[in-house]
């Protein structure tokens, strides 16, 4: 489980650090190229959900991620001897959940800069914590699906 909370702390330190350096060296609404116009940084602050989803009670919404966040660390230790395969998409899920957990209670908006996008066809604004929920979700589903298929191909080999 020490491993797993490492991995969410350095997603919270990398997250925090950039959003800092974002709002220190930015002015909100200034973008630049990072890679053409594919890759910018576009300081934004956002009081939605992940990728600028509009809410309509933040207090409300703040809390549920407080719960989520709780559920994601139960969840942590339930399965901290499950192997780094399941505590990893955890731990990234958790630290990108406390990431964006504190901007919201300490400061009522999330600072998103990362911008993606082809001419005017662009992904909503995002950042680190997005990035490690997202990757998180996706790992922990395509470990889930396919750990799933495994068992149930095993299954019907011992039903033959």
């Amino acid at each position: 489980m020490l491993k797993a909370l490492s991995v969410s702390g350095l997603v919270v330190i990398a997250d925090q650090i950039t959003k800092n350096i974002v709002k220190n060296s930015m002015n909100l609404g200034e973008s630049f190229d990072i890679l053409g116009s594919f890759l910018k940084f576009t300081f934004v602050e956002n009081k939605g959900l992940a990728f600028s989803i509009k809410v309509s009670n933040l207090g409300f919404f703040t809390f549920l991620s407080l719960i989520a966040s709780l559920i994601v660390l139960y969840y942590l230790y339930t399965y901290r001897d499950e192997g780094y395969q399941v505590t990893f998409p955890l731990a990234m899920i958790f630290g990108g959940a406390i990431g964006n957990l504190i901007d919201r209670v300490l400061f009522s908006k999330v600072v998103d800069f990362i911008n993606v996008g082809i001419g005017a066809y662009r992904w909503p604004v995002f950042n680190i914590a997005d990035t490690a929920v997202s990757i998180g979700l996706i790992f922990f589903l395509w470990l889930s699906w396919f750990g799933m298929k495994e068992e149930n191909i095993e299954q019907e080999a011992k039903d033959v």
